[in-house]
């Protein structure tokens, strides 16, 4: 094989406010499934850095669920669409599609002989159904509710029963299968968030925004206790609820910014984990998952919260992107660095990759999208929506605090080898940045698209600017003066959307909207190759090898193109590389390429070079 995944960086589950996330575990609870966008993304408990991916799915993706077998895996998204398929091949052939509702699937579950499938969610003429999972045939409906089903799950032992809540306030019993409804539960005064079966199938549970946590009967459905400690309990809406493997404990998580563990034999609060400081409201928690070997709380921000009984805060915390990654940025060392539209920046140690985590920022970060990223000696140069240009320590994985304003929205970000100078295009100019501070500023005549600085070191610093009418100027920049324009390369026939310099400054690579790329030299500017690299979309990002044989190049196509910069005929296609358009590649050793996309994934590929 050409090239091969070596390591996937997953991205954090998305959340929404005021909503629960369903975490699931696989049988053997070595692993765990949740979705973001139109993915589902399979973790490892133990290492969470060894993930995979499923991309089936033609719409935001919003939950799944393993059989008991852990053969097969059921995941629903937006459209109500629930698609059945294999858990334990790479290629993840799928079994089954069924649409059982026509809106948004809130959750799944499987009976114990992983053949039934309830799907639940906020449908149009019904808010739930049960159907096989082989042939799609009904097997029950779940009628009652007049609002958004939340949550369900089916009894883990015969005889079947299978329990329901919604944003109605109440929780419906069913008797099967074929499963009819028996009862309506009105215990809770507010949305119904989650009900979770015993392993024993003895109770079930449910919990809710108003803070209450309702125990029945697992048979008869019978109310047997309600708990809600006005002293220890939660102090507001209560998202999740996980049984312990024993069936002696539940695990709640709630949007106080707390977890707890409640012992039933006492009926009390049995440990409470306070998540950081308990101030920040992306500290709610808003989904949970219990093993024998494990145990998770997911926060509104999307960080993965390991637990141990034993301490009052989490022990490990597993950090990383929620939304698209907007620009990419990789040091010398390997250090990756990803910034997304939130204004997260997550900086990759090359030493920890397979731990999954990034390591969080502290300081004051951009509080909108991050338009580019560059990587200069021990500090990473951001510009952002916010019309600002920031420095970051790659050493302490904080910001400087110097902030820099523009006079434009930036649209790239280059600096000199040394970080001593950082250069910024705006929407019609450019600014030279030092310690902080725009030295000065400079009109062009152009619209600029991208940017990229000659690693020469002495002497004038040439910048290229690739320009929206498919021309690249070269400018050169002293000490004291303004930047002035030295030349202008045609080659290109769209608009300029990536350059690169090669390590050396040999060769300067201009990738452009149609796809193509044009290869220049890095001293005479004369083009080299123009018609040899394609893409079938715009340009993204171009990385060079360090030895500068090579180019690497990703685009809006889903593609990456690995190419020999003496014979650009030869070269290494990875399609579909990332779900969706690619924001960054770089190499990060010699046959080891890292690419980011707008997935919210950044994978480590294994290559052979052409």
């Amino acid at each position: 094989m050409l090239f091969h995944v070596a390591n996937l960086l997953a991205c954090a589950p998305v959340t929404t406010r005021g909503r629960t996330v369903h975490l699931k575990a696989s049988p053997n609870g070595d692993k765990f499934v949740y979705a973001n966008g139109k993915k589902i993304i399979i973790r490892d408990f133990a290492n969470p850095g060894l993930a995979d991916e499923y991309n089936g799915h033609l719409h935001p993706a919003t939950v799944a669920a393993f059989s008991p077998s852990g053969f097969y895996i059921a995941s629903g998204d937006s459209s109500g669409t629930v698609r059945i398929w294999d858990a334990t091949q790479k290629e993840h052939a799928m079994k089954n599609e069924v649409r059982p509702i026509s809106g948004p699937i809130s959750d799944i579950a499987w009976d114990a002989d992983s053949k039934r499938i309830l799907a639940l969610g906020d449908g149009r003429q019904r808010f739930g159904h049960v159907f096989m999972f082989d042939s799609g045939n009904s097997v029950g409906e779940i009628r009652g509710h007049t609002k958004c089903a939340n949550a369900g799950d089916i009894r883990p032992v015969r005889p079947y029963r299978l329990a329901t809540c919604s944003d109605d306030f109440n929780v419906h019993f069913y008797h099967g299968p074929p499963f009819k409804f028996s009862t309506a539960l009105r215990e809770h005064t507010g949305f119904v968030n989650s009900v979770r079966y015993s392993p024993s199938g003895d109770q079930f549970v449910s919990v809710g925004a108003d803070g209450k946590i309702v125990f029945y009967d697992g048979v008869t459905g019978a109310v047997q206790s309600t708990l809600q400690d006005k002293e220890n309990g939660h102090k507001g809406t209560i998202f999740a609820v996980s049984w312990s493997p024993d069936g002696s404990q539940i695990l709640t998580s709630s949007a106080d910014r707390t977890t707890k563990i409640w012992d039933l034999t006492s009926q009390s609060v049995a440990k409470t984990f306070t998540m950081q400081d308990g101030t920040d409201v992306m500290d709610q928690q808003v989904g949970n998952v219990w093993v024998p070997s494990w145990m998770v709380s997911l926060s509104l921000g999307g960080d993965l919260n390991y637990l141990d009984p034993r301490e009052n805060y989490p022990v490990w915390r597993i950090y990383g992107h929620q939304r698209a990654i907007t620009a990419m940025s990789v040091d010398e060392q390997g250090c990756v660095v990803t910034a997304s539209y939130d204004g997260r920046i997550c900086l990759w140690d090359a030493g920890a990759i397979e731990e999954g985590s990034a390591i969080p920022t502290q300081g004051q970060a951009h509080p909108t999208q991050v338009n580019g990223l560059a990587i200069a000696g021990k500090k990473v140069y951001s510009v952002g929506m916010d019309d600002t240009v920031r420095s970051l320590s790659i050493a302490e994985a904080s910001y400087t605090g110097q902030v820099a304003a523009l006079g434009s929205l930036p649209k790239g970000v280059a600096s000199t080898s040394d970080g001593e100078l950082v250069f910024v295009t705006g929407q019609g100019d450019m600014s030279v940045v030092r310690d902080g501070n725009v030295v000065t500023r400079a009109s062009l005549p152009f619209t600029p698209a991208s940017i990229a600085v000659h690693p020469k070191a002495g002497g004038p610093v040439h910048v290229a600017i690739g320009g929206e009418d498919s021309k690249v100027y070269v400018y050169h920049y002293s000490e004291g003066s303004e930047p002035k324009q030295d030349r202008c390369l045609s080659g290109n026939r769209a608009a300029v959307t990536a350059l690169s310099f090669s390590r050396d400054g040999a060769q300067l690579a201009a990738g452009d909207m149609s796809g193509r790329i044009v290869l220049f030299d890095g001293h005479s500017y004369e083009v080299v190759v123009s018609d040899r690299i394609v893409h079938n979309g715009r340009v993204n990002a171009i990385a060079w090898s360090a030895d500068g044989l090579h180019g690497a190049s990703a685009s809006l196509d889903t593609n990456i193109l690995v190419w020999n910069a003496a014979d650009p005929m030869k070269k290494v296609q990875i399609k579909n590389a990332h779900q969706g358009s690619i924001v960054g590649v770089a190499f990060a050793a010699p046959g080891r390429l890292v690419s980011a996309g707008a997935d919210a994934v950044i994978k480590f590929w294994d290559l052979s070079l052409p």
